[in-house]
């Protein structure tokens, strides 16, 4: 008997694993970018940008996830992502805008931010978002 509660664990556990892998493999629309990378786009920008701050443990980013690679396919727009767990960033730019939870979405206009939303959107609080 103890052996099949082993096995069993052990399966369910392999499989939480792969699910995980799987998931963060799932094809994302937003580019990817460092808390420098995205100084520089905001430093150059004439026009409207989008600034998502995730991280990957995330419930809510991870239910966020598909409706903003949606929106973003389907409208063609372009989404910066900062992952806030990764070594790279800064955090100095997180205390800059404000980023205490995950997600949040930064609209700017011009390098300034505009408007923001923390906590994931339904696909039409996501297109009210990006309209206004």
């Amino acid at each position: 008997m103890k052996k099949f509660i082993f096995i069993l664990l052990g399966m369910v556990c392999i499989f939480a694993i792969v699910i995980l892998i799987m998931s963060d493999q799932e094809e994302n629309y937003y580019q990817r970018v460092t808390t420098s990378e995205a100084k520089e786009i905001l430093n150059k920008s004439s026009s409207k940008e989008l600034i998502y701050f995730y991280k990957k443990g995330c419930a809510a980013c991870n239910s966020f996830k598909p409706i903003l690679n949606a929106k973003i396919k389907e409208d063609n727009i372009n989404v910066y992502a900062i992952d806030v767990e990764a070594k790279e960033n800064e955090g100095v730019f997180f205390e800059e805008y404000n980023i205490n939870s995950t997600p949040t979405l930064i609209k700017f206009i011009n390098g300034k931010a505009v408007s923001r939303h923390e906590g994931a959107m339904t696909k039409k609080e996501l297109e009210t978002f990006i309209s206004k």
